[in-house]
C-alpha cells in the first residue's frame, strides 16, 4: 500500500512544480488515492450540498456514507482553516471528516480530532519532500478513516453529546431557511429556535434523556410543537 501513497505524491509534486496547480488540480489524485486504498469505496468530488453546507468528497460504500473530507490548497494552513466557522459546522455535523492540503491530515470523529499525520512538506525547488514515517502513519490514519463505523450510544453522556450535535444541526437549518426566521413568523417556532439555541451555549441537552422512555417526542421547554 506504500506504493500507492509514492504514486501519490509523484502526482501531486508533477502537477504543483508547474506553477499552476490550483486545489481543484490535486481531486483527481486524491480521489485516485482514497478509492485505491479500499475498492468498496467511491468517493465523489464536489457531492451535492449536505445540512451544514458542501464537503468537498462525500465516501460511500454500499450506498452508505462512509465519511467526508475537506481539501485546502496545497501548503494553505490547516490551523486557519480548522478555526474558520465553515469547518466548526463541519465538525459539528459530520461524525467522520478528514481536514487535508494533500500533504497533511487532520481526522475528526464526532467533532473531536482523532489522528493527524503529515506525507511530507514543501522543499526547495517547490519540490515535495516525503517523509518516510509520515507515509507509514498517513497510510494508517487513512485506513482507520476508511473502516470506521458509527458508535453506539451506551450511556447517558453518549446520548446527551449526540443530542447536543444533532439541536446545533436543528439550530443551523432554522436559520438557513428564510421561512422559518423569527421575523418571519414568531411565536412558537421563535421560542423554540431560542430554546435551541440555548442548549447550544450550554453544549448539552439535559432533559433529553429523561424523555427517552416516554412515547412522546421530545420537545424543548417552552416549545408546543
Amino acid at each position: 500500500m506504500s506504493d500507492v501513497i509514492k504514486s501519490y505524491l509523484a502526482e501531486i509534486d508533477r502537477e504543483f512544480k508547474t506553477g499552476k496547480a490550483t486545489e481543484h488540480t490535486h481531486r483527481p489524485a486524491l480521489k485516485k488515492l482514497i478509492e485505491a486504498l479500499d475498492g468498496g469505496i467511491r468517493a465523489t468530488n464536489e457531492p451535492k450540498r449536505v445540512e451544514c453546507g458542501a464537503p468537498d468528497f462525500v465516501l460511500r460504500r454500499d450506498g452508505f456514507t462512509v465519511g467526508y473530507v475537506e481539501t485546502k490548497d496545497l501548503g494553505k494552513s490547516l490551523d486557519e482553516a480548522e478555526d474558520s466557522d465553515q469547518l466548526d459546522r463541519y465538525k459539528r455535523s459530520l461524525p467522520n471528516l478528514i481536514l487535508t492540503d494533500y500533504l497533511e491530515f487532520r481526522w475528526f470523529v464526532d467533532g473531536a480530532e482523532r489522528q493527524r499525520a503529515r506525507l511530507g512538506r514543501i522543499g526547495k525547488g517547490d519540490r515535495i519532500q516525503p517523509d518516510k514515517k509520515g507515509i507509514d502513519e498517513t497510510l494508517e490514519l487513512l485506513q482507520l478513516f476508511l473502516e470506521s463505523r458509527p458508535q453506539p450510544v451506551t450511556t447517558p453522556k453518549d446520548l446527551s453529546e449526540r443530542a447536543a450535535r444533532l439541536a446545533h444541526r436543528i439550530a443551523d437549518i432554522i436559520r438557513a431557511v428564510p421561512i422559518l426566521r423569527p421575523r418571519r413568523i414568531g411565536g412558537d417556532y421563535t421560542q423554540c429556535l431560542y430554546s435551541i439555541q440555548s442548549y447550544k451555549a450550554r453544549g448539552s441537552i439535559p432533559c433529553l434523556f429523561d424523555q427517552t422512555t416516554s412515547s412522546r417526542p421530545f420537545s424543548p421547554p417552552g416549545c408546543s410543537h
